[in-house]
């Protein structure tokens, strides 16, 4: 299913207003809205630009609206985020993203033990999982935040 109308409301535009923009009519553009027409490449790329995310994020394939990947871009980014996560629950509370944080740092020195830079390993596997993967990561973390370990 697509995000068009999502995508349209979210921006508080009419379904006039992007047919407009197409420079189709209202009902073309409402039966692609709707699933009962196949939209054709040159205008996904069209509204993908007009709303600021990929194509593959409009029509529904990708759950990352920006071509960016999900993850981190080098080891210092890394770092800062794992470090802002523990702190952060340390005011806060607890919970999955704590463990997360303290449990990749656990893996990052036990990398370096073996003379591999362990940050970079670790942002290099994961950047090369899918979001679902991703996913299933947030998942088992929140799930072991909820035993005792």
């Amino acid at each position: 299913m697509n995000r068009l109308k999502e995508l349209r409301t979210d921006q508080k535009k009419t379904q006039k207003d992007i047919a407009e923009f197409l420079n189709m009519s209202r009902r073309g553009y409402q039966k692609i809205e709707n699933g009962e027409s196949q939209i054709k490449t040159d205008k996904a790329q069209a509204l993908a630009d007009y709303f600021k995310v990929s194509v593959g994020y409009l029509l529904g394939y990708e759950d990352n609206p920006s071509n960016r990947p999900l993850g981190f871009d080098t080891p210092e980014e890394f770092e800062k985020v794992r470090k802002r996560i523990i702190e952060n629950n340390k005011i806060h509370g607890g919970g999955a993203s704590l463990k997360l944080a303290y449990g990749a740092g656990k893996l990052t020195d036990i990398f370096e033990s073996k003379g591999v830079d362990g940050k970079e390993c670790l942002l290099e596997h994961y950047s090369k999982l899918t979001d679902k993967d991703k996913r299933v990561i947030e998942y088992l973390a929140y799930s072991l935040s909820q035993k005792d370990i």
